[in-house]
C-alpha cells in the first residue's frame, strides 16, 4: 500500500515554498472529555526561556519569565475548560508575534514580516512548553512535532495550538 502526503507541499515545489513562507493562522476547535486539539493566545510581548539567575547559592527565575509563565498557565487552563491533559504523542505549533519597532523607517516597517532577532524561537517554545506542562499535556516530552514562528504583527502575543498526532493519523 502506498501512502501519499496530503496538504501543502505534497509533491510540488510551489506548494512547499508557500507552506514555508506563509504565517499560519490557528483557530480553536471544541474539546470533549479528552482534548484532541486546543488553541489559545498568551497576550503581551513574547518572553524566552532564560537560565535561572544566581545570587550566590540561591537560584531564581526572573520576574518577567515568571509573569509570562503565569499568563500562559491561565490561558491554557481557560482553553482546556476542565478537560484532562492530553496523552500520547502531540504536535505543537507556536506563533510569537512582535510589534514592529517604531524607530524603523516606514519602508522597513511595511516590509517587516518574519522576525530573525533575539529571543531565539526555540527559547520561546521552551518557556511555553514548560509553562503549560500538566495543564494541556501530561509531560512536555510528549511533543513529537514542533513548529515555531516569529513574526511581526499589529499585536504582540503568542498563539499556541496543540493537537494529538494519533487523532490526525486516524483521520
Amino acid at each position: 500500500m502506498t501512502h501519499q502526503r496530503k496538504g501543502p507541499g505534497a509533491g510540488d515545489a510551489e506548494g512547499l515554498a508557500n507552506y514555508h513562507n506563509e504565517p499560519k493562522n490557528y483557530s480553536a476547535e471544541s474539546i470533549g472529555s479528552q482534548a484532541e486539539f486546543v488553541a489559545f493566545t498568551i497576550p503581551g510581548e513574547p518572553v524566552a526561556f532564560a537560565r535561572s539567575g544566581g545570587n550566590g547559592k540561591i537560584r531564581f527565575t526572573p520576574k518577567r519569565q515568571r509573569d509570562f509563565m503565569a499568563l500562559a498557565k491561565l490561558a491554557a487552563a481557560k482553553a482546556m475548560a476542565g478537560a484532562p491533559p492530553m496523552s500520547g504523542p502531540l504536535r505543537m505549533a507556536i506563533r510569537a508575534s512582535y510589534i514592529v519597532p517604531s524607530s524603523w523607517t516606514k519602508k522597513r516597517r511595511d516590509a517587516a514580516r518574519w522576525r530573525t532577532a533575539r529571543p531565539d524561537a526555540d527559547n520561546v517554545a521552551k518557556l511555553v512548553a514548560d509553562a503549560i506542562n500538566s495543564i494541556v499535556y501530561e509531560d512536555d516530552a510528549q511533543i513529537a512535532a514542533l513548529e515555531v514562528q516569529e513574526i511581526y504583527g499589529p499585536v504582540a502575543g503568542v498563539t499556541v495550538a496543540v493537537s494529538s498526532l494519533e487523532e490526525a493519523a486516524e483521520r
